[in-house]
């Protein structure tokens, strides 16, 4: 049996309010792409109150590949995804990390806790035979810096 290689990602977008009045507008997709794995994504806001709103918006998604048990999954972002919808299926993802054991669900974390705006993920707590985690900090304005490992040393 073939193990499900892609899973796919599809963007709906919707407006429930306006200014105060319900707008009785439905989902419409916006696009899909494939995508190797995926499991948890978030949007997140940059705190520079001089970017304009669609730039502040980043992208983070999460793959999980249940059957790997000792292999690490890749984490992705991309920036500003508000520019890009008109063409979904184009979107490229850009690789933040690959050494994290099962990625959960990212979180955002305030420059007012570390002096910079930060994004924790945590990974590895689900899986058999692991006893430790971790939670990895990546500087969201620099992602280049290596992830910091705030949970343990494992």
């Amino acid at each position: 049996m073939k193990m499900l290689q892609f899973g796919k990602i599809i963007f709906l977008f919707f407006v429930v309010q306006l200014n105060g009045q319900d707008i009785p507008t439905l989902p419409r997709s916006l696009g899909d792409f494939a995508f190797p794995l995926p499991a948890f994504m978030e949007i997140f806001e940059d705190e520079d109150p001089s970017m304009g709103s669609i730039e502040k918006q980043t992208l983070y998604v999460s793959t999980f590949n249940p059957a790997a048990f000792y292999k690490t999954d890749p984490v992705y972002y991309l920036r500003a995804p508000g520019l890009y919808l008109n063409n979904v299926s184009s979107w490229e993802l850009v690789e933040l990390d690959n050494s994290a054991y099962w990625p959960n669900n990212p979180d955002i974390l305030p420059s007012s806790v570390v002096g910079f705006e930060g994004v924790v993920w945590t990974s590895g707590f689900l899986v058999p035979s692991k006893t430790d985690g971790k939670l990895q900090l990546y500087n969201r304005h620099d992602f280049s810096a290596p992830a910091i490992n705030i949970a343990s040393a494992d």
